[in-house]
């Protein structure tokens, strides 16, 4: 499913109407999906409040759900940027093809049956946000602009590099 059309069933449906009653500032932030094999899992929509800083996640699946409002995965000074529709031009399945062509000519030695892939808003503009994990715990992360389709950034590192998200030691 095109993730604008996702997004239009989640705000077409009587649980985010309700939903958005009681959070009116609140604004689309996010989209996530992951593809295993040949299938992408279901949509999740962040749609980011910032009175009480906290994102709800609308899940489409038979059906839209909506989870419990959580606590943002963000460093404090870091903004929640608003998703702009208008520049979702590249639609994920082409996002994805697009990774894949990249992962191929760079990185032929990462090979990943499951693609972690977010449509967001960061500094570097808004991006398509795909990551893969190989069996060998190579990660490999392409950013493709959600309009354009060009690539933004990508690189490659070992899951174990990944540092603790608030830079602390790690834990004895």
């Amino acid at each position: 499913m095109k993730v604008i059309e996702a997004i239009g069933k989640i705000e077409a449906s009587k649980e985010y109407g309700k939903w958005l009653k009681q959070n009116p500032s609140a604004y689309l932030a996010h989209a996530f999906t992951m593809k295993e094999g040949e299938g992408f899992e279901s949509w999740q929509v962040g749609y980011y409040n910032p009175e009480h800083n906290k994102v709800t996640v609308f899940e489409l699946d038979d059906k839209v759900q909506m989870m419990p409002e959580s606590e943002v995965f963000k460093k404090d000074e870091t903004a929640v940027k608003a998703l702009d529709r208008q520049k979702i031009k590249l639609d994920v399945e082409d996002a994805l093809k697009a990774a894949l062509v990249l992962n191929q000519e760079k990185y032929p030695q990462i090979r990943s049956d499951k693609q972690i892939i977010v449509l967001q808003n960061l500094d570097e503009g808004q991006v398509w946000n795909i990551t893969f994990i190989s069996q060998s715990m190579d990660v490999l992360n392409i950013k493709l602009d959600s309009a354009e389709g060009t690539v933004v950034s990508h690189n490659l590192s070992r899951i174990f590099e990944f540092k603790n998200f608030d830079d602390s030691p790690p834990a004895a």
